[in-house]
């Protein structure tokens, strides 16, 4: 089977897009689970206030609210992600979170 890579990233976009609200609805206000350790792994990454900060795979955001927290509102952070469902989740959960 040969892979051909931007099938398999289409594919990849297309179930994450499916995904996404389930994802974060099931695990994006609870401590467990894929979020366990979020917290424990901002607290140890070596960022500071007034950071800019770019959070790669970003998903639907629960790791990017945690180090907006951390570098607070001097600092900025910036989520991508391949997945337009779990940007527009981030967008829309973190507001709400006042990020």
């Amino acid at each position: 089977m040969k892979l051909i890579h931007s099938e398999y990233k289409q594919r990849n976009m297309k179930i994450w897009n499916e995904v996404a609200p389930r994802y974060h609805k099931r695990w994006a206000s609870v401590n467990k689970g894929p979020f366990q350790s979020t917290k424990k792994l901002v607290e140890l990454v070596n960022i500071n206030k007034s950071d800019a900060v770019l959070d790669v795979a970003c998903g639907t955001g629960v790791v990017t609210n945690e180090i907006q927290k951390k570098i607070g509102k001097l600092g900025y952070v910036i989520g991508v992600d391949t997945s337009t469902t779990a940007i527009k989740i981030a967008k829309k959960w973190n507001s709400k979170n006042k990020m």
